[in-house]
């Protein structure tokens, strides 16, 4: 299956989905029923988010995101994020909370092996 607003990448016990630019994202339903759906279909317990082309961070990717990690009942791993991104993880206090924020996708998938 393809998604319009983001494209995956499976490692093993992992699953990477790399968000598209986020001028994309009008509609919190509509990432988050693509997000469900990636669920649906994904056999590996962990997701690792990479925000790489994601220049700034607006509700919507927050709100899909808190959801995800609901629904997976575990941490969701970010990574790649810019400093204005990050500081907006940061500001609403989900940076070492709700999240587990990396600098790279190999930093991330390196601390679910340990």
């Amino acid at each position: 299956m393809s998604f319009r607003f983001f494209e995956t990448e499976s490692r093993s016990d992992w699953t990477i989905v790399k968000l598209h630019d986020t001028r994309m994202f009008k509609e919190f339903a509509d990432l988050h029923s693509e997000l469900e759906s990636l669920l649906g279909q994904q056999q590996t317990e962990e997701f690792v988010i990479d925000f790489a082309a994601i220049s700034y961070c607006p509700s919507v990717v927050v709100s899909a995101l808190l959801r995800l990690q609901k629904n997976l009942g575990k941490a969701v791993k970010l990574c790649d994020m810019n400093q204005t991104v990050r500081d907006t993880f940061r500001a609403l206090g989900l940076d070492k909370t709700l999240f587990k924020i990396f600098a790279t996708v190999d930093d991330a998938i390196g601390s679910i092996q340990d």
